[in-house]
């Protein structure tokens, strides 16, 4: 199928082993419109709360915090994670406070 072009054309985005990231799909933020996702991007307190809420009722928390901790997504919060906890718990188990274990699912 010839890919669609023009004003309306959808933008697919290809994620790397695409098979991989199928768990995307069940993901409880998955459920929100665009406008609500912006919770996950925002500066606030209050925002972060709110997208930890989310994360919380989320059946797939365990690989998105998973996929998060590779260090891929550099902002927002991914698996009921900050970037700073993220970066906090990624220094953790450099210096062996830590297992990965401890700190996933």
């Amino acid at each position: 199928m010839p890919p669609a072009v023009g004003p309306h054309a959808a933008v697919v985005v290809a994620w790397p082993e695409e098979d991989a990231y199928r768990w995307r799909e069940n993901a409880a933020c998955a459920l929100l419109r665009a406008h609500e996702k912006a919770m996950f991007y925002g500066e606030s307190r209050g925002d972060e709360q709110k997208a930890k809420a989310v994360c919380a009722t989320c059946p797939v928390m365990a690989e998105c915090r998973d996929y998060a901790m590779t260090g891929v997504e550099t902002w927002g919060v991914w698996g009921g994670l900050t970037v700073q906890e993220r970066r906090c718990i990624r220094a953790r188990r450099r210096a062996g406070e830590v297992s990965q274990a401890q700190t996933v699912g």
